[in-house]
């Protein structure tokens, strides 16, 4: 699958069809069970509401209403819920990554992180756990939260504001919402040495026993 979609990467014309498809799945198939009930609700309740703008108005028929408001619907959800960057420079190669740029959001997302009461432990998995960011490499983070419906969509709403303040600072943020550890592990199961972002009750430790801080993921990195 990775070699299919560098082949894409690399063709001028066929690399547009990389935003065609992440605006069709956004994620959902890879989801965790709160983040997918999140994004298939919000596409659905959209839908209704642009529905009943365009039929009730007769500004168009039945069935062209229901199409227009769920293309309409699902491309907010893509606005509101998607990292851009994480398109422009790992999907398209548009622009790079800055990894001083990057190191600066962790600062700031750590000192965010320890201020949420829902949290079990955020983690970065990837190529710069092993040292190998490159100018197209995109961030994948974990944030495992607790059980509970209220902690679900403190967690969700944390995930929104995130993806877009790491979009304005042109950070390609996977980030995923993880609603136990297991899932987290089942995700990211290649990987056994995660940057630790927030571990408050030192719940990683008994999962990862190999782990980085953010200073050492720094240096690892290049980043002086």
């Amino acid at each position: 699958m990775r070699g299919i979609k560098k082949k894409i990467r690399n063709n001028r014309f066929l690399s547009w069809t990389l935003i065609a498809s992440n605006w069709l799945f956004q994620g959902i198939p890879y989801a965790d069970k709160t983040e997918q009930l999140y994004k298939i609700s919000f596409t659905l309740f959209f839908t209704t509401i642009f529905f009943l703008i365009f039929y009730c108005n007769a500004v168009f028929g039945l069935i062209h209403s229901f199409l227009l408001s769920l293309f309409v619907a699902h491309s907010v959800n893509w606005y509101v819920n998607g990292n851009f960057y994480v398109l422009l420079i790992h999907r398209l190669r548009f622009a790079k990554l800055s990894k001083v740029k990057l190191f600066v959001y962790f600062d700031g997302l750590q000192q965010r992180l320890g201020k949420q009461n829902w949290i079990l432990y955020c983690a970065s998995f990837g190529s710069i756990c092993r040292g190998q960011l490159k100018e197209y490499s995109d961030i994948d983070m974990s944030i495992v939260r607790k059980s509970g419906f209220l902690n679900g969509i403190k967690a969700l709403f944390f995930s929104v504001v995130e993806k877009k303040r790491a979009d304005w600072l042109r950070v390609p943020l996977e980030l995923y919402i993880n609603d136990n550890p297991d899932s987290s592990k089942k995700r990211f199961n290649a990987e056994n040495n995660p940057v630790v972002l927030c571990d408050p009750y030192g719940t990683i430790s008994k999962h990862y026993s190999e782990r980085l801080t953010v200073a050492e993921a720094k240096q690892l990195n290049g980043v002086l």
